[in-house]
């Protein structure tokens, strides 16, 4: 475990946070990655793009990647932190 600082004072209170960090790296590789093939996915042509549905799908999938490894990175520092759960859609 290891201590990171994230921002600077927010409402007069110095945040730190306890995480693994083998377990964020990882997870931001698997981001990083997603988000480099959506990047790529982004240079083909509209036409070509709709009207391939392999490309859609695939879009997709790592849309959903990158949003799933940005909630387990919430959920760790929640975790890890032993904070309250959000309640709601803040």
């Amino acid at each position: 475990m290891i201590l990171i600082f994230i921002g600077s004072d927010i409402g007069g209170k110095h945040l730190e946070f306890t995480c693994n960090k083998d377990k964020i790296t990882k997870i931001m590789s698997e981001i990083t990655l997603a988000l480099t093939r959506l990047d790529d996915l982004s240079a083909k042509g509209n036409k070509e793009f709709l009207t391939n549905p392999h490309h859609i799908g695939s879009a997709k999938y790592n849309l959903i990647v990158a949003i799933e490894g940005s909630i387990d990175i919430c959920n760790h520092l929640i975790s890890a932190n032993k904070l309250k759960a959000p309640r709601g859609l803040c």
